[in-house]
């Protein structure tokens, strides 16, 4: 599952460290998959896509609400 979250680009960090920038954003996708794991089982779902898309839409809806 690919985490649509993860707003950090690489581009955005110094290429000297590329290993290192890859690194952070993999430990930042398994941070993010890990809290949807939670939230998910405190809810009592097992479909994390379904619990992602559900939390992604109501983000989406705070901070950008339609006119």
């Amino acid at each position: 599952m690919t985490c649509r979250y993860t707003v950090l680009s690489v581009s955005f960090i110094p290429s000297i460290h590329s290993h290192a920038a890859y690194a952070l954003i993999d430990a930042l996708e398994r941070a993010h998959r890990q809290v949807l794991e939670v939230v998910a089982g405190v809810k009592g779902r097992t479909d994390l896509e379904a619990v992602a898309d559900v939390i992604f839409g109501n983000t989406e809806r705070m901070f950008f609400p339609t006119a």
